[in-house]
C-alpha cells in the first residue's frame, strides 16, 4: 500500500475527552519536544536547519485551529470526496477509488477501532482523514494470522489529506495526536508505508530494526519505506513477524 502523506512540522497538542484541537508554534521548538518525548533520534540525518526550515515554510501557511476528533456516519460523504481529490490530485498510482474501498473494508472488519478512526475539521470543513486498525502480523511469510486481532499492533493506513489544504500542516497535525492516542489507549507499536524521508523525522524507523518485515509491494525494492514506532521504549522488543495485508482485497 503506498499511500500520499503531508509533510510539515510538529506542532502541539491540547486533547479534550472527544476532541483535540490543534495550534501551531515554531517547527524547531517542536522538533525538539519530541526529541524530548523520545520521538527522534539525538541526531538527525542532513542537514537540521535545511530541514526544520523546510517546515516551517509550510506551517507558516496555516495560523488558524483545527479540530480533529473520530469519524461519525454523517461524514462519510465528505470522507468519500476528500479521498477522492486527495489520492487524484496527490498521487500519480490512484484515483482514490480504490482508497475508499479500502476504508470500507477495515470499517467493515474485525481490525476496525472506532476510537483511531478520526476526522479533522477547519472552519466546520472536513479536511482530513486518517484512521489506525488492528494488524496482526504474520508468523511466516507465507501468511496466516492465526484470526489474532489483539497483537498490540495497529496499522496506520490510509491518511488523507483534502487537496485544497496540501502543505499546510494538517497531515503531520493528524499524525502527531494519533500517535499520542495510540500510546494513550496502550498499543505497542505502529505500522506504516510511505515516505521515510518525513516518517523518520517522527519517530518510525525501517521495520526491519524491530525484526518486522515486508513481504509485498514497493518496500520489497526500497526497505526504508515500511516503518514501524514503539509507543514506548521496548514496547516492540521479543516482538517479531511479516507485515501481510491478505486480510483485505484493496490492500
Amino acid at each position: 500500500m503506498e499511500k500520499a502523506y503531508q509533510i510539515a512540522s510538529e506542532h502541539s497538542l491540547l486533547n479534550g475527552e472527544h476532541r483535540f484541537i490543534l495550534k501551531y508554534a515554531p517547527a524547531q521548538y517542536f522538533m525538539e519536544r519530541a526529541r524530548r518525548m523520545g520521538r527522534l533520534p539525538g541526531k538527525m540525518k542532513g542537514n537540521t536547519d535545511k530541514q526544520i526550515g523546510g517546515l516551517e515554510k509550510d506551517m507558516r501557511t496555516m495560523n488558524t485551529k483545527i479540530t480533529i476528533r473520530p469519524e461519525e456516519h454523517k461524514d462519510y460523504k465528505s470522507i468519500v470526496s476528500l479521498i477522492l481529490r486527495s489520492f487524484q490530485e496527490g498521487t500519480d498510482y490512484s484515483d482514490g477509488t480504490d482508497i475508499i474501498a479500502l476504508v470500507e473494508e477495515i470499517r467493515d472488519s474485525k481490525y476496525y477501532i472506532p476510537k483511531l478512526s478520526f476526522v479533522a475539521e477547519l472552519n466546520n470543513k472536513v479536511v482530513g482523514h486518517f484512521l489506525f486498525s488492528k494488524f496482526p502480523l504474520s508468523p511466516t511469510r507465507e501468511g496466516g494470522h492465526n484470526n489474532e486481532t489483539d497483537s498490540g499492533i495497529v496499522m496506520l493506513a490510509p491518511v488523507s489529506v483534502h487537496a485544497d489544504y496540501f502543505r499546510q500542516g494538517i497531515g503531520t497535525a493528524m499524525l502527531t495526536m494519533g500517535i499520542e492516542k495510540v500510546r494513550e489507549l496502550g498499543y505497542k507499536g505502529i505500522t506504516v508505508e510511505g515516505n521515510y524521508n518525513f516518517y523518520n523525522q517522527v519517530g518510525f524507523r525501517t521495520s526491519s530494526e524491530y525484526n518486522i518485515f515486508p513481504t509485498s509491494g514497493y518496500p520489497m525494492k526500497e526497505p526504508r519505506c515500511m516503518m514501524c514506532q514503539e509507543t514506548y521504549e521496548g514496547s516492540l522488543d521479543g516482538i517479531h513477524g511479516y507485515i501481510i495485508y491478505d486480510m483485505y482485497f484493496n490492500a
